[in-house]
């Protein structure tokens, strides 16, 4: 099954700020609605759906997402509940804990009906009929693209 059919973007665009890289006219940076932030490297990108082509950096302790103006991440597909999933930064920072809010659909990662869930790189979720990919910068990509 291929996730990235409907995509114009390379890995490389998630690090755009390095010389020589550059992003796809179709990619979307969203930022976050909150000035609390803390830096983790961490992304949600929308593979397919109303909002595809975004890329939402996930630079707080707790994000919300959902079609309500008050999430901070709002996707436009009426499957998707009004405060569908949260995404945690765990104390260590190291990892991101996925958890549905009681959504109508459902949450689904890597196939599995899910109410939590321990996000790796390159985890798969389905939000309503909404389709995302999670990627975290891990060592394996510190080494290959730096810091």
């Amino acid at each position: 099954m291929s996730f990235h059919k409907n995509v114009s973007f390379d890995e490389h665009d998630l690090f755009a700020s390095h010389p020589g890289r550059r992003r796809s006219e179709t990619t979307e940076i969203i930022e976050p609605t909150s000035e609390k932030s803390s830096l983790h490297l961490a992304w949600l990108i929308i593979v397919n759906g109303p909002d595809v082509g975004k890329i939402y950096e996930i630079n707080q302790e707790t994000i919300e997402i959902g079609r309500s103006a008050e999430c901070d991440l709002v996707i436009q597909d009426k499957s998707v509940s009004r405060r569908h999933i949260q995404i945690r930064g765990q104390t260590d920072k190291s990892h991101y804990m996925l958890i549905d809010l009681g959504s109508g659909n459902g949450t689904v990662v890597n196939g599995q009906k899910v109410t939590q869930h321990v996000l790796q790189d390159e985890d798969f979720i389905l939000v309503g009929r909404t389709e995302c990919i999670f990627k975290q910068l891990t060592m394996k990509n510190k080494l290959l693209y730096g810091s």
